[in-house]
């Protein structure tokens, strides 16, 4: 069994068991009967198994119905003088280790001996486990029993272990995240001591999340995430419980996972590794609370001061009060201060400076405003530490006040930018002097292109880490909607985009072999210059942004009429936001889901589009009537489009600007309008070359994100037909209304789940 598929049966199983109601960590047996351990331990050591390894055996017991968490190998059962009873099957549990046993011969006698010598990283490695009930010989009086900690009160001591802050709730428990504070009902309120102590341990798991702790992404209520840090609080709660010696009660355990739905459901299955992931993190909680890591924080970390933020780098926002909730969270994690000047009637931040990245307050900042800049910046840089190495530069870190971040999916540490201290450059690898940017590798990536769609490729191709664009087979005159991104360091790479299919191809080379330790480097320096780039992209969209407002309100500048050709062309009246240029450009503001102007979209009297160039599109569009809270959007590509189908129905509608667009437009819209609808009205690209392009990114972005689609009904006969415009000008508006109006109602009758409802975490 190799890592992949270690992973992919530890998701298969969890998975089914979670959908017949049946939690793998639950005890399926009377534990004060038997005086068994729940938590997996070994027969023979007595010591208990952890995080995924804990996972693997719950999942085993579950499926095979074994009443007894005692595991032991083969060895161990045959040192006890016992047998595995033959066909019975192991499972497979794995370690970390930084060491290898190798054969080497005695320098002095020659003779061959086993000898371990280091590693330069970590390496997996996999043994068998029986459970006790697979082995026959036994002598059970002499296995390991549970020993649960002698405390005498337990909640006092988790408080005394944790330094939490205790407030009293009404009738529900809860962590409230922004005020750092755990509610809690009294005591008496509860059944039982034990579904008090149950309670506390679910929330003081959620409490190790908060961002100074061990920072768990926590989101919306009917977010993937939310739903994951569920399972994560159940779990640690579990593991806290059995410890101690006491249970959980099975309703008041099974409540905490209604989070279990088919977003979270579909989430394992496309990605198995957040299954382990999930279980990796309830050991990290129920490790945090138990053996009182708070205090060595305590102890070790001095927290930043505000003192200096409460009297300079005060910075007026914008604040919706339906957004105040989020940002106060938002300004906690950024450790700055979010308050309300009554004087002046608006929100404040104080303490942004350039040694601080707010992250996600960008969007509450002004247009243009320095610490905007200085939100989306927000480069990493990423650090080659070798393991040996990675305590000390975790202490040196932390001494420096330099936060030391670790990224799962990369597997590197990292810092931001800001932050970045000298101490640490030894670990930012060189960019390296060899190239392997030859021939082969040119017609290898002139092949991929052409693949993607390219009609015209380059003699030479530049693989400098900027973005070039390329001519598509069916791009009318100037466009060009395939673009490239490629670096030749190393072994060189590319990634390919066709904005016309919506589709994203990677791309690399066959270059000279390169060692593991060349490989890390290799990708780590690629990476930083990934993120210097980003940070350069971002400079360039915020400009951009900049210069598309600046035309939008240039002299010469106004309204658009009736009588504008591109306006007659499409059978389509002038709407809000529309207007015309000195030169009879048709100009369109394409805008953020805050109605900020992002980029502009230009139209001439012949129908040619362009851009503005180096402007945000993704996640961006152009708005048609006010977007409501809790009834349907529709989703248009173009902009005739969706004056159409605005004028036909009265409903309100977005321009997504093209099929690849249409995902990013629909996830803004359904986490800024949990409550809301979503119809995507897709373009039926019927006499495309490259296949239905429309209504298949259609098809997908409404499987993601719970829509309903509806498409025009063309056939070969509708030759250059394509889009609900064609069928109205075709057939009349009564058409599209005709077709419009079941995807409306199937909304309503399907009553879609909020996806994005702010409320604190229980």
């Amino acid at each position: 069994m190799n890592y992949r598929q270690y992973v992919e049966s530890t998701a298969r199983q969890f998975v089914a068991l979670m959908d017949e109601g049946r939690p793998p960590w639950r005890p399926g047996y009377d534990r004060q009967a038997g005086g068994l351990p729940s938590i997996p331990g070994n027969a023979i050591t007595g010591r208990s198994y952890r995080g995924v390894n804990a996972c693997r055996l719950w999942l085993a017991a579950k499926t095979q119905g074994y009443t007894d968490q005692r595991w032991l190998t083969w060895n161990q059962a045959r040192k006890a003088g016992a047998v595995v009873r033959r066909g019975e099957k192991a499972v497979s549990v794995v370690f970390w280790t930084d060491e290898k046993r190798v054969r080497v011969k005695h320098p002095e006698t020659g003779k061959p001996e086993w000898r371990k010598i280091k590693l330069d990283r970590p390496r997996i490695q996999y043994f068998s486990l029986f459970n006790v009930a697979q082995v026959d010989g036994l002598d059970r009086d002499r296995l390991a029993k549970f020993q649960a900690l002698n405390w005498t009160d337990r909640p006092e001591k988790l408080l005394q272990l944790t330094n939490a802050k205790l407030v009293r709730s009404g009738t529900t428990p809860f962590y409230h995240k922004s005020r750092d504070v755990i509610g809690m009902p009294l005591r008496n309120s509860f059944r039982s001591e034990e579904d008090f102590l149950g309670s506390l341990t679910h929330e003081m798991a959620h409490w190790t999340s908060h961002p100074k702790r061990l920072a768990r992404e926590v989101g919306d209520t009917e977010s993937i995430s939310y739903a994951r840090e569920e399972l994560v609080a159940e779990i640690a709660s579990m593991a806290m419980c059995l410890e101690m010696g006491t249970g959980k009660d099975r309703e008041n355990s099974l409540s905490y996972l209604s989070s279990w739905n088919k977003h979270l459901r579909s989430h394992f299955v496309e990605q198995p590794q957040e299954v382990l992931k999930v279980f990796v993190q309830a050991w990290e909680a129920r490790d945090y609370v138990m053996e009182g890591k708070e205090l060595e924080r305590l102890r070790t970390v001095d927290p930043p001061s505000r003192v200096q933020g409460k009297t300079q780098g005060r910075t007026a926002v914008e604040l919706p009060y339906s957004e105040k909730r989020q940002a106060l969270r938002d300004a906690d994690e950024a450790k700055v201060d979010l308050e309300w000047n009554r004087t002046a009637g608006t929100w404040e931040l104080l303490g942004l400076s350039p040694e601080r990245n707010p992250g996600r307050l960008t969007r509450l900042l002004p247009e243009d405003s320095l610490m905007e800049s200085l939100a989306e910046r927000g480069e990493r840089v990423y650090l080659q530490i070798p393991f040996e190495e990675k305590d000390e530069a975790k202490a040196v870190a932390g001494k420096l006040g330099m936060p030391l971040l670790w990224d799962p999916d990369f597997k590197a540490w990292h810092t931001y930018a800001a932050d970045f201290q000298e101490a640490f450059v030894k670990y930012v690898p060189q960019e390296p002097s060899e190239r392997a940017w030859n021939a082969e590798a040119q017609r290898s990536l002139a092949q991929a292109l052409q693949d993607a769609g390219a009609a015209e490729i380059p003699a030479t191709l530049t693989l400098d880490g900027r973005f070039h664009r390329l001519r598509e087979q069916d791009d009318a005159p100037g466009e060009r909607s395939v673009t490239y991104v490629g670096f030749e360091e190393g072994v060189p790479s590319a990634l390919i985009f066709n904005h016309r299919r919506g589709e994203r191809v990677k791309w690399q080379g066959s270059a000279r072999e390169l060692s593991s330790r060349q490989w890390r480097r290799m990708r780590t320096v690629n990476r930083n210059r990934e993120e210097r780039r980003s940070a350069e992209r971002r400079d360039r969209q915020r400009q951009a942004a900049k210069r598309a407002r600046t035309i939008l309100a240039a002299e010469g500048v106004r309204p658009a009429g009736a009588d504008h050709p591109y306006l007659r062309a499409k059978g389509i009246r002038p709407h809000d936001g529309m207007k015309v240029d000195a030169q009879g450009n048709l100009l369109i503001g394409i805008c953020d889901a805050r109605g900020r102007c992002r980029s502009l979209q230009t139209i001439s009297a012949e129908g040619k589009k362009r851009f503005l160039r180096d402007s945000e599109i993704t996640g961006h569009f152009v708005p048609f009537g006010p977007l409501p809270s809790s009834r349907a959007i529709v989703i248009a590509e173009g902009v005739a489009t969706a004056a159409t189908l605005r004028e036909a129905l009265d409903v309100p509608v977005v321009a997504a600007l093209h099929a690849g667009n249409l995902e990013p437009v629909a996830q803004v819209l359904a986490e800024r309008y949990p409550q809301a609808s979503l119809v995507i009205a897709a373009d039926n690209d019927h006499e495309s070359s490259q296949g239905n392009v429309g209504l298949r990114k259609a098809q997908e972005t409404a499987e993601r994100w719970g829509a309903v689609v509806a498409s025009p009904p063309f056939g070969p006969e509708d030759r250059g037909r394509s889009d609900f415009n064609d069928l109205a000008q075709a057939r009349g508006k009564d058409e599209v209304v005709r077709i419009l109006r079941p995807a409306l109602a199937r909304t309503r009758e399907e009553a879609t789940p909020a996806r994005g409802k702010e409320t604190e975490g229980r």
